[in-house]
Protein backbone atom coordinates (compact mmCIF):
# COMPACT_ATOMS: atom_id res chain seq x y z
CA UNK A 1 0.00 0.00 0.00
CA UNK A 2 1.28 3.25 -0.79
CA UNK A 3 1.90 5.87 2.10
CA UNK A 4 -0.87 8.62 2.22
CA UNK A 5 -0.36 12.05 1.67
CA UNK A 6 -0.77 14.14 4.20
CA UNK A 7 -1.58 18.03 4.21
CA UNK A 8 -0.99 20.36 7.32
CA UNK A 9 -1.88 23.83 6.34
CA UNK A 10 -0.58 27.06 7.52
CA UNK A 11 -2.20 30.54 7.50
CA UNK A 12 -0.61 33.67 8.49
CA UNK A 13 -3.50 34.70 10.26
CA UNK A 14 -2.38 35.13 13.83
CA UNK A 15 -0.47 32.78 15.93
CA UNK A 16 -3.71 30.98 17.44
CA UNK A 17 -4.28 29.14 13.95
CA UNK A 18 -0.21 28.79 13.48
CA UNK A 19 0.06 27.42 17.01
CA UNK A 20 -1.63 24.30 17.21
CA UNK A 21 -1.30 23.85 13.46
CA UNK A 22 2.76 23.21 14.20
CA UNK A 23 1.77 21.16 17.87
CA UNK A 24 -0.68 18.62 15.83
CA UNK A 25 2.06 18.55 12.81
CA UNK A 26 5.24 17.60 15.51
CA UNK A 27 3.08 15.17 16.91
CA UNK A 28 2.12 13.59 13.76
CA UNK A 29 5.14 13.27 12.35
CA UNK A 30 7.01 11.62 15.16
CA UNK A 31 4.50 9.22 15.35
CA UNK A 32 3.51 9.06 11.99
CA UNK A 33 6.09 9.79 10.24
CA UNK A 34 7.42 6.61 8.51
CA UNK A 35 4.02 5.70 7.88
CA UNK A 36 2.74 8.88 5.36
CA UNK A 37 3.75 11.53 2.70
CA UNK A 38 3.70 14.38 5.52
CA UNK A 39 3.98 17.88 3.38
CA UNK A 40 4.44 21.09 5.20
CA UNK A 41 1.95 24.43 3.12
CA UNK A 42 1.54 27.89 3.54
CA UNK A 43 -1.20 27.50 1.46
CA UNK A 44 -2.00 30.74 0.54
CA UNK A 45 1.36 32.61 0.34
CA UNK A 46 3.42 29.89 -1.71
CA UNK A 47 0.86 29.80 -4.31
CA UNK A 48 2.14 30.36 -8.08
CA UNK A 49 -1.03 32.47 -8.14
CA UNK A 50 -1.36 36.09 -7.32
CA UNK A 51 -5.15 35.82 -6.60
CA UNK A 52 -4.58 33.30 -4.02
CA UNK A 53 -1.67 35.34 -2.58
CA UNK A 54 -3.61 37.81 -2.25
CA UNK A 55 -6.28 35.87 -0.31
CA UNK A 56 -3.21 34.93 1.93
CA UNK A 57 -2.61 38.83 2.48
CA UNK A 58 -6.20 39.39 3.04
CA UNK A 59 -6.37 36.83 6.13
CA UNK A 60 -3.02 38.78 7.45
CA UNK A 61 -4.38 41.84 7.33
CA UNK A 62 -7.54 41.31 9.09
CA UNK A 63 -5.77 40.28 12.03
CA UNK A 64 -3.56 42.80 11.93
CA UNK A 65 -6.56 45.65 11.36
CA UNK A 66 -9.50 44.10 13.77
CA UNK A 67 -6.82 44.68 16.46
CA UNK A 68 -6.78 48.19 15.97
CA UNK A 69 -10.06 49.14 14.22
CA UNK A 70 -12.96 49.69 16.78
CA UNK A 71 -15.66 49.69 14.17
CA UNK A 72 -13.97 46.57 11.94
CA UNK A 73 -14.19 44.71 14.91
CA UNK A 74 -17.86 45.29 15.64
CA UNK A 75 -18.62 44.51 12.11
CA UNK A 76 -16.73 41.43 12.29
CA UNK A 77 -19.06 40.62 15.70
CA UNK A 78 -22.16 41.10 13.31
CA UNK A 79 -21.34 38.99 11.27
CA UNK A 80 -21.32 35.91 13.50
CA UNK A 81 -25.14 36.25 13.59
CA UNK A 82 -25.63 34.81 10.21
CA UNK A 83 -25.68 30.96 9.06
CA UNK A 84 -22.84 29.03 8.35
CA UNK A 85 -24.50 28.95 4.33
CA UNK A 86 -24.80 32.25 4.21
CA UNK A 87 -21.29 33.60 5.63
CA UNK A 88 -19.76 30.80 3.36
CA UNK A 89 -21.52 32.30 0.24
CA UNK A 90 -20.41 35.74 0.90
CA UNK A 91 -16.79 34.74 1.37
CA UNK A 92 -17.29 32.75 -2.18
CA UNK A 93 -18.21 36.24 -3.47
CA UNK A 94 -15.73 38.08 -1.69
CA UNK A 95 -12.86 36.00 -3.72
CA UNK A 96 -14.04 35.24 -6.43
CA UNK A 97 -14.63 32.54 -8.97
CA UNK A 98 -11.49 32.46 -10.58
CA UNK A 99 -9.49 32.48 -6.90
CA UNK A 100 -11.70 29.87 -5.84
CA UNK A 101 -10.95 27.76 -9.21
CA UNK A 102 -7.35 28.62 -8.90
CA UNK A 103 -7.04 27.35 -5.03
CA UNK A 104 -8.90 23.59 -5.89
CA UNK A 105 -5.98 23.47 -8.90
CA UNK A 106 -3.36 24.14 -6.29
CA UNK A 107 -5.04 21.65 -4.06
CA UNK A 108 -5.12 19.18 -7.20
CA UNK A 109 -1.45 19.85 -7.51
CA UNK A 110 -1.13 18.14 -4.13
CA UNK A 111 -3.34 15.60 -4.33
CA UNK A 112 -3.76 15.07 -0.38
CA UNK A 113 -5.42 11.70 1.07
CA UNK A 114 -5.91 14.06 3.57
CA UNK A 115 -5.96 17.85 4.64
CA UNK A 116 -5.72 19.10 7.83
CA UNK A 117 -6.22 22.57 8.89
CA UNK A 118 -7.19 24.94 11.95
CA UNK A 119 -8.21 27.81 9.97
CA UNK A 120 -11.15 28.34 8.38
CA UNK A 121 -10.42 28.94 4.55
CA UNK A 122 -8.28 26.00 3.77
CA UNK A 123 -11.17 23.53 4.62
CA UNK A 124 -13.61 25.10 3.02
CA UNK A 125 -11.71 25.25 0.03
CA UNK A 126 -10.90 21.67 0.11
CA UNK A 127 -14.65 20.79 0.21
CA UNK A 128 -15.41 22.85 -2.73
CA UNK A 129 -12.50 20.94 -4.39
CA UNK A 130 -14.02 17.49 -4.10
CA UNK A 131 -17.23 18.81 -5.17
CA UNK A 132 -16.12 19.83 -8.47
CA UNK A 133 -13.98 16.77 -8.72
CA UNK A 134 -10.38 18.36 -8.75
CA UNK A 135 -10.06 16.23 -5.60
CA UNK A 136 -11.00 13.50 -3.22
CA UNK A 137 -9.62 14.41 0.16
CA UNK A 138 -10.33 13.73 3.18
CA UNK A 139 -10.69 17.05 5.32
CA UNK A 140 -9.76 17.54 9.33
CA UNK A 141 -10.47 20.42 11.06
CA UNK A 142 -9.16 21.46 14.45
CA UNK A 143 -10.78 24.67 16.18
CA UNK A 144 -8.52 26.63 18.80
CA UNK A 145 -11.88 28.47 19.66
CA UNK A 146 -14.36 28.27 22.43
CA UNK A 147 -16.96 28.79 19.76
CA UNK A 148 -17.77 27.81 16.24
CA UNK A 149 -17.63 30.29 13.94
CA UNK A 150 -20.20 30.50 11.08
CA UNK A 151 -17.31 30.36 8.26
CA UNK A 152 -16.23 26.85 9.97
CA UNK A 153 -17.28 24.25 6.86
CA UNK A 154 -19.59 21.90 8.15
CA UNK A 155 -18.82 19.54 5.40
CA UNK A 156 -16.11 17.84 6.81
CA UNK A 157 -15.00 14.09 7.70
CA UNK A 158 -13.35 14.98 11.52
CA UNK A 159 -13.99 18.37 13.55
CA UNK A 160 -11.82 18.67 16.77
CA UNK A 161 -12.34 21.10 19.29
CA UNK A 162 -10.58 21.59 22.44
CA UNK A 163 -13.64 22.43 25.13
CA UNK A 164 -17.13 21.27 25.81
CA UNK A 165 -18.39 24.86 24.88
CA UNK A 166 -17.17 24.41 21.66
CA UNK A 167 -18.11 20.54 20.99
CA UNK A 168 -21.57 21.16 22.41
CA UNK A 169 -22.27 24.28 20.57
CA UNK A 170 -20.98 22.58 16.94
CA UNK A 171 -23.62 19.70 17.65
CA UNK A 172 -26.31 22.17 17.75
CA UNK A 173 -25.07 24.10 14.49
CA UNK A 174 -24.93 22.01 11.75
CA UNK A 175 -22.09 19.55 12.44
CA UNK A 176 -22.91 15.86 11.81
CA UNK A 177 -21.91 14.40 15.23
CA UNK A 178 -20.03 11.21 13.96
CA UNK A 179 -17.21 13.78 12.88
CA UNK A 180 -17.08 15.56 16.10
CA UNK A 181 -13.77 15.06 18.73
CA UNK A 182 -12.95 16.63 21.87
CA UNK A 183 -9.58 16.79 22.71
CA UNK A 184 -7.19 18.38 25.32
CA UNK A 185 -5.83 21.73 24.38
CA UNK A 186 -3.09 21.92 22.00
CA UNK A 187 0.15 23.74 23.58
CA UNK A 188 3.00 24.64 21.68
CA UNK A 189 5.72 21.91 21.94
CA UNK A 190 8.42 21.91 24.95
CA UNK A 191 6.04 23.45 26.88
CA UNK A 192 6.03 21.33 29.50
CA UNK A 193 9.23 20.49 29.54
CA UNK A 194 9.94 24.20 30.87
CA UNK A 195 11.33 23.45 34.50
CA UNK A 196 13.38 27.07 35.21
CA UNK A 197 12.15 27.82 38.56
CA UNK A 198 9.55 30.63 38.69
CA UNK A 199 10.62 34.74 39.91
CA UNK A 200 14.06 36.34 40.68
CA UNK A 201 16.34 33.62 41.16
CA UNK A 202 15.65 31.42 37.93
CA UNK A 203 13.43 33.17 35.27
CA UNK A 204 14.01 36.82 35.87
CA UNK A 205 17.97 35.90 35.96
CA UNK A 206 17.98 34.00 33.29
CA UNK A 207 16.19 36.93 31.34
CA UNK A 208 18.39 39.66 32.79
CA UNK A 209 15.53 41.20 35.03
CA UNK A 210 15.67 42.84 38.28
CA UNK A 211 14.31 40.81 41.47
CA UNK A 212 11.32 42.53 42.09
CA UNK A 213 7.52 41.93 41.33
CA UNK A 214 7.22 41.88 37.78
CA UNK A 215 4.14 42.32 35.90
CA UNK A 216 4.40 41.54 31.91
CA UNK A 217 2.24 42.87 29.57
CA UNK A 218 1.49 41.00 26.04
CA UNK A 219 -0.71 42.04 23.82
CA UNK A 220 -0.46 39.57 20.55
CA UNK A 221 1.71 39.78 17.62
CA UNK A 222 0.54 43.37 16.22
CA UNK A 223 -0.48 45.15 19.87
CA UNK A 224 -4.16 45.74 20.74
CA UNK A 225 -5.86 49.10 21.26
CA UNK A 226 -5.65 50.38 24.68
CA UNK A 227 -2.83 48.76 25.52
CA UNK A 228 -0.42 51.82 25.77
CA UNK A 229 -2.83 53.62 27.96
CA UNK A 230 -2.82 51.11 30.69
CA UNK A 231 1.20 50.83 30.43
CA UNK A 232 1.50 54.65 30.88
CA UNK A 233 -0.84 54.50 33.93
CA UNK A 234 0.92 51.63 35.36
CA UNK A 235 4.39 53.85 35.31
CA UNK A 236 2.58 56.67 36.78
CA UNK A 237 1.35 54.56 39.53
CA UNK A 238 3.10 54.47 42.90
CA UNK A 239 3.57 51.18 42.87
CA UNK A 240 6.88 48.96 43.44
CA UNK A 241 6.95 47.12 40.46
CA UNK A 242 9.07 46.07 37.17
CA UNK A 243 6.87 46.65 33.97
CA UNK A 244 7.76 44.26 31.20
CA UNK A 245 6.18 45.14 27.72
CA UNK A 246 6.19 42.82 24.62
CA UNK A 247 5.00 45.06 21.81
CA UNK A 248 4.98 42.22 19.56
CA UNK A 249 5.34 43.22 15.87
CA UNK A 250 3.95 46.37 16.51
CA UNK A 251 6.94 49.16 16.26
CA UNK A 252 4.78 52.42 16.27
CA UNK A 253 4.10 51.14 20.09
CA UNK A 254 7.47 49.96 20.24
CA UNK A 255 8.66 53.93 19.43
CA UNK A 256 6.33 55.44 21.67
CA UNK A 257 7.86 53.60 24.77
CA UNK A 258 11.03 54.20 24.11
CA UNK A 259 10.35 58.00 23.88
CA UNK A 260 8.28 57.25 26.91
CA UNK A 261 11.59 55.73 28.86
CA UNK A 262 13.43 59.36 28.42
CA UNK A 263 11.80 59.73 31.46
CA UNK A 264 14.24 58.77 34.06
CA UNK A 265 11.62 57.83 36.32
CA UNK A 266 9.30 55.62 33.70
CA UNK A 267 12.74 54.15 32.71
CA UNK A 268 13.21 52.56 35.72
CA UNK A 269 9.98 50.90 35.57
CA UNK A 270 10.23 49.57 32.28
CA UNK A 271 11.30 46.42 29.75
CA UNK A 272 10.52 47.23 26.40
CA UNK A 273 10.83 43.52 24.38
CA UNK A 274 10.08 43.60 20.77
CA UNK A 275 8.44 39.99 19.45
CA UNK A 276 9.89 37.38 21.28
CA UNK A 277 9.99 33.29 20.87
CA UNK A 278 10.84 33.14 24.86
CA UNK A 279 7.19 34.47 25.85
CA UNK A 280 7.23 30.66 28.10
CA UNK A 281 10.10 32.20 30.31
CA UNK A 282 8.92 35.52 30.52
CA UNK A 283 5.80 34.03 31.96
CA UNK A 284 8.13 31.86 34.26
CA UNK A 285 9.16 35.47 35.57
CA UNK A 286 6.24 37.29 35.55
CA UNK A 287 4.25 37.57 39.17
CA UNK A 288 0.99 38.60 37.04
CA UNK A 289 0.53 38.90 32.95
CA UNK A 290 -1.86 40.86 31.85
CA UNK A 291 -3.05 41.02 28.09
CA UNK A 292 -6.08 40.37 25.17
CA UNK A 293 -8.62 37.27 25.75
CA UNK A 294 -6.10 34.81 23.35
CA UNK A 295 -6.41 31.38 23.86
CA UNK A 296 -2.48 30.58 23.20
CA UNK A 297 -1.38 33.49 25.69
CA UNK A 298 -3.99 33.00 28.46
CA UNK A 299 -3.56 29.22 29.01
CA UNK A 300 0.23 29.16 28.28
CA UNK A 301 0.39 31.45 31.16
CA UNK A 302 -1.73 29.30 33.40
CA UNK A 303 0.23 26.43 32.40
CA UNK A 304 3.10 28.03 33.92
CA UNK A 305 2.06 29.29 37.01
CA UNK A 306 1.68 32.68 36.05
CA UNK A 307 -1.95 33.87 36.47
CA UNK A 308 -2.92 36.53 34.25
CA UNK A 309 -5.60 39.37 33.87
CA UNK A 310 -7.26 39.77 30.34
CA UNK A 311 -7.92 43.50 29.53
CA UNK A 312 -9.29 43.62 25.65
CA UNK A 313 -10.14 41.20 23.21
CA UNK A 314 -8.92 41.58 19.49
CA UNK A 315 -11.61 40.53 17.41
CA UNK A 316 -15.62 39.08 17.90
CA UNK A 317 -13.79 35.60 18.53
CA UNK A 318 -11.60 37.05 21.22
CA UNK A 319 -15.22 38.98 22.79
CA UNK A 320 -16.52 35.18 23.07
CA UNK A 321 -12.98 33.59 24.73
CA UNK A 322 -13.04 36.53 27.13
CA UNK A 323 -16.61 35.70 28.90
CA UNK A 324 -15.28 32.04 28.56
CA UNK A 325 -12.33 32.31 31.04
CA UNK A 326 -14.29 34.83 33.21
CA UNK A 327 -17.67 32.25 33.62
CA UNK A 328 -14.62 29.54 34.36
CA UNK A 329 -12.42 31.39 36.36
CA UNK A 330 -9.27 30.65 33.90
CA UNK A 331 -8.33 34.46 33.60
CA UNK A 332 -9.13 37.55 35.87
CA UNK A 333 -10.89 39.13 33.44
CA UNK A 334 -11.04 43.10 34.00
CA UNK A 335 -10.98 45.96 31.27
CA UNK A 336 -10.63 48.90 33.79
CA UNK A 337 -6.92 50.16 34.08
CA UNK A 338 -7.81 51.80 37.48
CA UNK A 339 -9.16 48.69 38.88
CA UNK A 340 -6.30 46.54 37.20
CA UNK A 341 -4.00 48.96 39.14
CA UNK A 342 -5.93 48.07 42.61
CA UNK A 343 -5.79 44.17 41.70
CA UNK A 344 -1.97 44.00 41.84
CA UNK A 345 -1.57 46.79 44.36
CA UNK A 346 -3.32 44.55 46.79
CA UNK A 347 -1.08 41.28 45.16
CA UNK A 348 2.05 43.04 45.96
CA UNK A 349 0.86 43.21 48.95
CA UNK A 350 -1.16 39.93 50.07
CA UNK A 351 1.14 37.25 47.58
CA UNK A 352 -1.22 34.96 45.62
CA UNK A 353 -3.68 36.90 45.82
CA UNK A 354 -4.34 36.91 42.24
CA UNK A 355 -4.45 33.58 42.40
CA UNK A 356 -7.03 32.53 45.04
CA UNK A 357 -9.58 34.77 42.52
CA UNK A 358 -8.43 31.78 39.67
CA UNK A 359 -9.91 28.02 39.33
CA UNK A 360 -7.42 25.33 39.71
CA UNK A 361 -6.00 24.99 36.64
CA UNK A 362 -4.55 21.00 36.63
CA UNK A 363 -7.36 19.86 34.86
CA UNK A 364 -6.55 21.72 31.36
CA UNK A 365 -2.78 21.09 32.07
CA UNK A 366 -3.16 18.27 29.86
CA UNK A 367 -0.04 17.41 27.72
CA UNK A 368 -1.50 14.97 25.42
CA UNK A 369 -3.71 17.05 22.84
CA UNK A 370 -1.70 16.75 20.09
CA UNK A 371 -0.62 13.60 20.32
CA UNK A 372 -4.71 12.48 20.78
CA UNK A 373 -5.37 14.66 17.40
CA UNK A 374 -2.21 13.07 16.06
CA UNK A 375 -3.87 9.63 16.63
CA UNK A 376 -7.13 10.82 15.03
CA UNK A 377 -6.07 11.98 11.97
CA UNK A 378 -3.99 8.51 11.28
CA UNK A 379 -7.30 6.48 12.65
CA UNK A 380 -9.28 8.76 10.24
CA UNK A 381 -6.83 7.48 6.98
CA UNK A 382 -7.30 4.13 8.44
CA UNK A 383 -11.27 3.89 8.91
CA UNK A 384 -11.01 4.89 5.17
CA UNK A 385 -8.49 2.00 3.82
CA UNK A 386 -5.73 4.91 3.37
CA UNK A 387 -3.38 3.37 6.13
CA UNK A 388 -2.83 0.26 7.80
Amino acid sequence: MAKPKVLFTFVEAGMGHIMPMTGILDAFTKKYGDRCEIVKSYIFSESEHEEIRKIGKMQADHAKRVSVDVLYHKLEGLSYHLSSRLTLKCLDLVYGKKAITLAAEDLQRINPDLIVSTYYLPSHFARIANERGYTHTLIATYTPDPYVYPAWDRKCDLYLTNNSAAYELAARKGFEKSVLRQVPYIYKGGLFDVTIPRGGGGARKLLGLEDKYTVLITSGAYGTRGTEKLIKKLLESDLEIQLVVICGKNEQMKSRLKEWSKDKKKAEKLTIVGFTDKLSEYFRAADVAIGKSGINTTMEARCLGCPIILNASANALEEIAFDYFKKNQIAVCERSPKKIIGLIGRDVKEAGYLNSLLNDFTPYADPTGAEQTADLLFGLLQSHGLAE
